[in-house]
């Protein structure tokens, strides 16, 4: 995997890290992909990944504007009541 050497002992090719890939790996990838799934299923995958960030980054949002508007008492005093302990 390492970097082949000429006889005059330059480097021919680019020496690349261990474990990176190059943009043909990634086309390869790529084709693979879409031959197992079809391109229509991979478009409704990445909009549910879509659809499921934006959630998560709304109840972020959310967590953040209810811990500002709350005192810091308020906060520790509701967590207290909604925890049971049996």
């Amino acid at each position: 995997m390492g970097a082949k050497k000429t006889d005059s002992g330059s480097n021919k090719w680019k020496e690349q890290e261990m474990g990176t890939l190059s943009i043909w790996h990634w086309l390869i990838v790529i084709v693979v992909m879409m031959l197992f799934f079809g391109r229509g299923r991979i478009s409704t995958l990445m909009g549910d990944v879509g659809k499921g960030i934006r959630a998560l980054r709304h109840e972020l949002r959310d967590i953040d504007e209810t811990k500002s508007l709350a005192p810091e008492g308020e906060i520790h005093r509701q967590a207290a009541t909604r925890v049971s302990v049996d």
